[in-house]
């Protein structure tokens, strides 16, 4: 795809027809990918499907208009989709739950990361922030609770 390559979002035809698809091989990615919105307006949460693989390399990508209190998260090189995201500040529920804290956010907010950092007791919050693996394709989570780690942070933070 080292041209030009122009794909529509529809909403209301999500997910069928939802893709361009490789039956075999990759799609190498090249050129500019624009993307143009045919249908309603897309709201947080949604998630188009527009490729069956992840695809890098382009060298332009054209997205239209954010819905107001949202933006786009690219994941095109990662899985081929293209998300909308809630950029407004959301609560994170804890709750224990056996040996483990589980950790919940609003659906709409699918593709914000909880990064943890772990510190001796008393030492206070770094920079050593890390992604709990899998917070950012999922509204909840759980953490196993260690306690020998001393002081240990949680945050949500937005893409």
């Amino acid at each position: 795809m080292a041209g030009t390559v122009v794909l529509a979002l529809n909403r209301i035809n999500q997910p069928a027809n939802a893709q361009l698809a490789a039956t075999s091989g990759i799609i190498a990615g090249g050129g500019t990918l624009t993307i143009t919105n045919i249908g309603p307006g897309p709201k947080a949460g949604d998630i188009s499907p527009l490729l069956n693989q992840s695809v890098s390399g382009f060298a332009v990508l054209n997205l239209p208009p954010s819905p107001a209190g949202n933006i786009w998260l690219n994941k095109i090189a990662t899985d081929g989709t293209l998300r909308v995201v809630a950029t407004t500040p959301v609560t994170l529920a804890v709750q224990t739950v056996g040996a483990c804290l589980s950790f919940s956010w609003r659906a709409d907010h699918v593709g914000w990361k909880l990064e943890m950092q772990t510190d001796v007791l008393n030492s206070g919050l770094g920079t050593n922030w890390t992604e709990v693996p899998g917070s950012d394709t999922n509204d909840q989570i759980a953490a196993p609770i260690i306690p020998v780690s001393g002081a240990v942070f949680f945050r949500l933070v937005s893409p």
